[in-house]
């Protein structure tokens, strides 16, 4: 920790100097000035959101030249996902940038790894691990990278013609690999071998790799790109000067007091500056925007030329991310990389994209519920247009059902307004789903809105926003401006019982509403089911698609569902957490 602290300060007294030798007005330092509060709610700061610990330890910027500005541009670099096992979940939820860790391990090393396709290499091989790997456990490799990508399995990720995947490799040496020593002629072979299987891979057509399913997309070409990381670029102090001509025309990342720092600023081909394409910045302890602000101040240097995005690495917790938003936006705006800005992360995305919403504009982060004695909060959005989100709630000193509306102008950012606490009138004992229907009706004006709430058992309760006194269905935003919008129940309907397969071992149920409705007057539901006796078989997991209407008190099943047998462990997380985003992109008829 010492000698980190010692490298932290050379760093800044380098960093002053640098800056000061090219002329550059820096501001090295954020200023120190607090949070603004942008929601506005009806209650008393005594009722601030339970477990709401911020003590403004970290200030962030709202300097009249910022305020309002956000940018979608900001975003994430998936960070040293090295087990592809994780990769499909991780492309579902929108990964485009991506980074792995090719560590060089000896030819002795490489025998016990059942994924080294050439173990018997004499050179060695690249696992993918960040630490130090060890014998006793499998890893994957660069072939196993190759044969991924590669897969028709995989095509609608990799081949996809709307898009393009960013794979920055991040190799590992331990050593000097410019010393001319075995090992290091070793490593700088092999990562020649795997630059030319991966640009005859990008060439290939095609993909003959044996594939379990067809894809549309099998035929078409790799949409990939690699970026060169770590141990492979010509930086480093003293520089790898052995690499400047190597591995050309991949782009290689350049980290501030890491590289030659004229390299970020000038093209020298011979000494490979040409190469540092993408800025790519760390955090520090002592203002983790601390090397942000000082890019920013000097202009992000030659990056803003190229079509790639500035990366940092790897903050984790949203006050540091804001920080380091705010240092990114500062100046009105003036530096907004078009080619983006992100973060290398090892949190999860939708939790990254979350944390930078009111900074993206792009998510809404906001407390939804400022109610201290607000329990079982469940969450709906039911306009886009102004932004407004329904939240219903039960409280420690009332019996019932709450329900309050949060109305903002553009998603993810403020002011917001928030009308009181009101009783939802509702047959159910509590609340396990909520849900909004919405469709365009021919027959009448706007949007025909229904709000679907569920039990977690056989029934089920719908719902018409209404303006008080006033039985039309409304546009709710007007009426949620007005704090005037009231939920009426229409029908109460049942789901038809389910015989549960042990009577010792609780039986979940979960559902979610289709989106678009069939009718305006019809909408689908898939149910989740755990531990039930499907026609006397036993089963774990029970999927079935149901057709509500507003007219009839009873579900219609569709289909004889889906029985699955996911993990135990698995189980309750599914059924509390049913997302139908995946459902909703395919043929209903097929369940």
């Amino acid at each position: 920790n010492h000698m980190k602290a010692i490298v932290q300060v050379l760093v800044v007294v380098l960093s002053c100097l640098i800056c000061l030798s090219y002329g550059y007005d820096a501001r090295l330092s954020s200023p120190s000035v607090s949070i603004s509060v942008v929601s506005e709610s009806p209650f008393s700061t005594n009722d601030k959101m339970e477990g709401d610990t911020h003590d403004n330890k970290h200030h962030h910027n709202d300097d009249a030249d910022v305020v309002g500005v956000t940018s979608s541009t900001l975003s994430y670099q998936i960070h040293s996902y090295n087990d592809l096992r994780e990769w499909p979940q991780i492309m579902k939820k929108g990964a485009v940038w991506l980074k792995v860790d090719p560590h060089y391990m000896p030819s002795s090393f490489c025998l016990s790894q059942s994924q080294a396709v050439h173990a018997n290499d004499g050179r060695g091989c690249f696992v993918l691990n960040h630490d130090n790997p060890v014998s006793q456990r499998q890893y994957n490799t660069t072939d196993s990278l190759l044969n991924f990508i590669t897969s028709q399995d995989n095509a609608q990720w990799f081949r996809n013609p709307s898009r393009v995947i960013h794979i920055a490799m991040c190799f590992k040496y331990d050593g000097d690999v410019c010393d001319g020593s075995e090992s290091a002629k070793n490593w700088t072979s092999l990562v020649t071998d795997f630059f030319n299987k991966a640009n005859a891979a990008l060439s290939s057509p095609s993909s003959s790799s044996p594939s379990s399913s067809s894809s549309p997309s099998s035929s078409l070409p790799l949409r990939v790109s690699f970026v060169m990381d770590g141990t492979a670029t010509p930086g480093g102090i003293p520089p790898r000067r052995c690499l400047s001509s190597l591995w050309e025309p991949w782009p290689s990342t350049w980290i501030p007091a890491n590289d030659p720092f004229d390299g970020g600023f000038f093209n020298d081909t011979k000494l490979g500056y040409s190469r540092f394409q993408i800025l790519n910045m760390m955090t520090v302890d002592f203002d983790p925007a601390y090397f942000v602000t000082l890019m920013r101040d000097l202009h992000f240097g030659k990056f803003h030329n190229f079509n790639l995005p500035y990366l940092v690495w790897e903050p984790s917790d949203q006050d540091t991310i804001w920080d380091i938003a705010d240092a990114y936006l500062d100046k009105g705006g003036k530096y907004i990389h078009d080619e983006g800005f992100r973060y290398a992360i090892n949190i999860d995305p939708i939790q990254m994209q979350v944390y930078l919403g009111t900074r993206s504009g792009t998510a809404w982060n906001n407390n939804n519920i400022p109610v201290i004695s607000a329990r079982t909060p469940h969450v709906v959005v039911i306009s886009t247009s102004p932004y407004t989100v329904l939240s219903t709630f039960s409280l420690l000193n009332a019996n019932g059902t709450f329900y309050q509306l949060g109305v903002a102008d553009k998603l993810g950012t403020g002011p917001i307004a928030y009308t009181t606490p009101r009783p939802l009138n509702t047959s159910l004992s509590h609340i396990n789903t909520l849900d909004m229907v919405s469709d365009t009706d021919d027959d009448a004006e706007g949007i025909m809105q229904y709000l679907y709430v569920h039990d977690g058992g056989n029934i089920y309760e719908i719902y018409i926003p209404v303006e008080e006194e006033d039985d039309d269905i409304e546009n709710p935003t007007v009426a949620a401006t007005s704090s005037s919008l009231e939920f009426k129940s229409i029908i109460v309907g049942y789901f038809p019982s389910s015989k549960r397969q042990n009577s010792t071992v609780p039986s979940f149920r979960s559902s979610a509403v289709l989106s678009p409705p069939l009718s305006a007057m019809s909408f689908y539901v898939v149910m989740a089911t755990s531990n039930v006796n499907i026609n006397g078989s036993a089963c774990t997991l029970h999927l079935q698609l149901y057709l509500l209407t507003v007219t009839s008190s009873s579900a219609q099943g569709v289909g004889a569902g889906i029985c699955v047998v996911p993990a135990a462990a698995a189980v309750d997380v599914i059924v509390s957490s049913l997302d139908t985003d995946v459902v909703q992109r395919g043929d209903i008829t097929e369940g």
